[in-house]
């Protein structure tokens, strides 16, 4: 057996050490956080991307029972609303258009289907007129469909002319109902700019995905007629449509 005295105390670590650990690990931490960054990104994406095929599923369920032709939208506002379209000559309320006919009719039940997960972008009034649809239907009370904004844009009916109004890119085509081509453009995430200020109208994003200091955001996701999405970076993008503001897809 060896000797007790042979045997030599060990203590915990020295200050040089604990410095040479801490100094690893933040390097690990420093290669690895761009990484988990971009597949948090990545996901994001994908799940924004999965909402929009299930909005187009729903179209086309929509169209199916409603002489072949996807909800009415108004070409006097933003693509994601408010997207009232006529007032009720009873009751002279706003009836809803646009996203808000696919929850009416009962073909998409669940309205949060209508905004992207991240950053739960609702529209630039939500916080002060509660534009934010699944918190209406929650406090059960007559909707004002006028105030109501949406997550994604909605593309149809989107033409030129009028104040304030123009098409940039005549040679983007929306789709009005599911005989039109596929490669026409029916939703999208938002991706819109104050004439190239990313920052509007203070702190609200103009997109529904990751942005960087100076508000440009990385892309968004397009849904097509054809109910294929794709992802775009915004180098890929271009101006679509414009209405005080330009919106990309």
């Amino acid at each position: 057996m060896k000797s007790a005295k042979g045997l030599v105390a060990r203590g915990g670590f020295t200050l040089l050490e604990l410095l040479v650990v801490i100094s690893i690990i933040a390097i690990l931490i420093s290669l690895l956080l761009p990484t988990l960054v971009q597949a948090r990104n990545i996901a994001q994406r994908t799940a924004c991307a999965a909402q929009l095929r299930s909005i187009g599923q729903s179209l086309r369920i929509y169209a199916g029972e409603f002489d072949d032709q996807y909800p009415t939208n108004t070409k006097w506002g933003f693509p994601f609303g408010p997207t009232v379209v006529a007032f009720n000559q009873q009751t002279w309320q706003p009836i809803p258009g646009g996203f808000g006919m696919l929850y009416t009719s009962g073909v998409l039940t669940n309205a949060t289907m209508f905004y992207c997960t991240q950053p739960g972008y609702y529209g630039p009034y939500s916080a002060a007129a509660g534009a934010y649809l699944p918190a209406l239907i929650q406090q059960g009370t007559p909707i004002n469909w006028y105030n109501v904004t949406y997550g994604y844009c909605y593309w149809y009916q989107r033409t030129p002319g009028g104040w304030f109004i123009r098409s940039v890119s005549p040679t983007i085509q929306y789709a009005q109902s599911p005989d039109d081509a596929g490669s026409s453009i029916l939703a999208g995430d938002i991706t819109a700019s104050l004439f190239n200020n990313w920052k509007w109208p203070s702190t609200m994003p103009a997109s529904n995905h990751f942005t960087s200091e100076s508000g440009e955001p990385d892309g968004g996701n397009t849904l097509y007629n054809d109910g294929s999405v794709t992802w775009r970076n915004l180098s890929q993008m271009q101006v679509g449509y414009s209405w005080l503001l330009n919106f990309y897809q």
